[in-house]
């Protein structure tokens, strides 16, 4: 019984799953209510008739006087009509943006902006409905909701053609660039906002290490259109660069350096640890000249950082010194190897030196006492020896096969085949011997007596 209600209570803390068929709904909303003709007003005011309809019914009003907007968590979807409304305010934000889009001259700067800020709204509710569905809706709702979360960030990359980097606009053709430029924005805004003070240092990595995939995403297809290596490409790539974008270039390629120094030093470490001593001498003596390469460089510029020198020659310090142990333990374990070798291989016996433990299970199957021992002591059960112990086997004995000579065999002429030209020389062979015994019978008998 009391597992019985254990499962229960756990059913009732889940509790159920909401089911909606995200596609089927916006298709037949969007078509009855203006998409049809692109009256992309008409759909807004239906969203928004929707959007009341469906706080009344729920009694999730914000107040009468002062409005005081109520959040939807996970805690409030007691009913599948709370879905609905994150779903309806996504909607409604995407028609309104649409709508600005729309118009017959096009949208001026101040409507431009106020059209991405309605596609930033709607991506932020769609964010929340797939959230929200992942936990309260079963798996096919789930599924549709990042499906549609995919699209509203789809269309709101429509509308970025364009992005500043080092004082400089560059255009925007790949819809998979925008949308990881998207993403990294966003996860920015995360990062840096009003909530930023209360993120915890996990949180905070994890942010950080999707922000640098989302821009690696974004390189990787601006490598493809532009037939480039690197964004540094841009700089060197023959058009006119100002110093901000040479003094950037430099600024990476030294910290490039560093890091690379940094990281074969520690990657050495992690080779000695594993007692592979050439790898790591060769890791350390490759991150010391490393090192000294990115401080030759860093003194030759202007505004060269003394806290990075310093940190380099601390670094070439101790790979020369990680180096000599390396190579010295290197020397000695070699030295040591025929030794370790040679008293390993006089110390195999077939018997286990050592203390002899008497009284295994298997030797004291008469006897009525535990082979576990005590308890409460800490000496070894003597159930059976582990591994088994080496033995002598014998051989199988040497059997010499003489006696097949002398074995004298039976006939088997009876029992094959004969051709018919020797069964016919047979019957002539027989007849002749009858004429004969016919004619002299006597000496017949006396040669076949003889």
């Amino acid at each position: 019984m009391e597992i019985d209600q254990k499962e229960s209570d756990s059913q009732e803390q889940i509790g159920p799953k909401f089911s909606i068929n995200v596609l089927q709904l916006l298709k037949s909303a969007q078509l009855q209510h203006g998409l049809r003709h692109r009256d992309y007003t008409r759909y807004r005011r239906y969203c928004s008739a929707r959007l009341r309809r469906l706080y009344k019914s729920l009694k999730f009003t914000h107040g009468r006087g002062k409005y005081a907007r109520r959040a939807i968590s996970e805690s409030t979807i007691t009913d599948v009509r709370f879905l609905h409304v994150v779903l309806y305010m996504a909607e409604r934000a995407w028609s309104h943006a649409m709508e600005k889009r729309s118009l017959p001259d096009g949208p001026n700067s101040r409507q431009r902006i106020y059209l991405l800020g309605r596609l930033r709204k709607a991506v932020k509710w769609a964010t929340l409905f797939a959230q929200l569905c992942a936990i309260k809706g079963d798996r096919r709702t789930s599924l549709e909701a990042e499906a549609f979360m995919a699209e509203e960030r789809s269309q709101q990359a429509v509308t970025m053609t364009e992005f500043n980097w080092l004082g400089h606009r560059f255009p925007i053709n790949n819809a998979k660039t925008r949308v990881s430029i998207l993403k990294a924005r966003e996860l920015e805004k995360d990062l840096h906002g009003s909530v930023a003070d209360t993120l915890t240092p996990d949180r905070r990595l994890s942010l950080f290490e999707k922000i640098f995939t989302a821009y690696q995403d974004a390189r990787s297809c601006i490598r493809n259109d532009l037939n480039t290596t690197d964004l540094s490409d841009l700089v060197s790539s023959g058009r006119e660069s100002n110093p901000e974008e040479v003094a950037f270039s430099d600024e990476c390629i030294l910290k490039g350096l560093t890091f690379r120094a940094e990281r074969c030093f520690y990657l050495a470490k992690s080779y000695s640890l594993a007692g592979k001593r050439a790898e790591a001498y060769a890791l350390y003596c490759h991150s010391r000249s490393l090192a000294d390469s990115a401080i030759q460089k860093l003194q030759t510029t202007k505004n060269h950082g003394k806290a990075l020198i310093n940190d380099l020659k601390a670094l070439i310090d101790d790979c020369r010194t990680n180096s000599c142990i390396e190579h010295a333990a290197g020397i000695m374990e070699e030295e040591k190897a025929p030794e370790e070798l040679s008293q390993g291989v006089s110390s195999i016996a077939l018997a286990k030196k050592g203390k002899k433990i008497e009284g295994f299970l298997l030797e004291r199957l008469n006897v009525y006492e535990s082979a576990l021992g005590d308890p409460n002591s800490k000496e070894i059960p003597h159930i059976e020896r582990f591994p088994p112990p080496f033995q002598a086997v014998p051989c199988n004995p040497i059997v010499l096969d003489i006696v097949f000579n002398s074995i004298e065999f039976p006939s088997l002429e009876n029992r094959m085949k004969k051709d018919k030209k020797e069964i016919g020389c047979q019957k002539i062979l027989k007849k002749k011997e009858f004429r004969c015994r016919d004619l002299n019978p006597g000496r017949l008998g006396e040669s076949q007596i003889s």
